[in-house]
């Protein structure tokens, strides 16, 4: 039987590049934008500058890396967690 080599650490990797890519990639498929706007929404998202006013945004970092930053909060207490409690077992 062949050895399973999907493992924890592969699903957290992938969960991480998920949520790094899931705001822009909605800002990608959106078809009710123009491609100038997407690349607006999308700078905007990644660093918080409005290409448009010309001024820094915390709101768009808020945006585009949340997701990103619980996901990667929450993937590395999760293996701390499990640790601790099969310890005090």
């Amino acid at each position: 039987m062949a050895k399973n080599s999907f493992n924890m650490s592969k699903i957290y990797s992938l969960a991480n590049k998920v949520a790094f890519v899931a705001p822009y990639a909605a800002i990608a498929m959106n078809p009710s934008m123009t491609p100038a706007q997407k690349v607006k929404e999308g700078v905007y998202y990644l660093s918080g500058f409005d290409m448009g006013t010309g001024q820094w945004h915390f709101d768009g970092i808020k945006k585009g890396w949340t997701p990103y930053v619980v996901t990667k909060i929450v993937t590395s207490i999760v293996p701390r967690l499990t640790s601790f409690f099969r310890g005090l077992l």
